[in-house]
């Protein structure tokens, strides 16, 4: 609950950390090395972008996903797919 608590807070208060995060959360190690500062940069610009557009939406997916409880389901989740 926590997570979704903070998205919901980022999606409408601050979309260039909300940015940041997603690309620390997202992205693998190896990405990550390769960017340089200015790359990394650029890419959290062009993201909040697109997250500014969808503030609203993505901060009603992170109310939702707060709401909503798998609990009962978790006996029936395998590894395969």
């Amino acid at each position: 609950m926590f997570q979704f608590a903070l998205w919901q807070h980022l999606a409408r208060t601050d979309p260039a950390a909300m940015a940041r995060m997603m690309l620390l959360t997202a992205m693998g190690k190896e990405a990550l090395r390769a960017w340089d500062r200015t790359t990394f940069a650029q890419v959290a610009a062009a993201l909040t972008e697109l997250l500014d557009g969808a503030r609203d939406g993505l901060a009603r997916q992170s109310a939702a996903g707060a709401d909503v409880d798998l609990t009962g389901l978790l006996p029936h989740v395998t590894g395969s797919c």
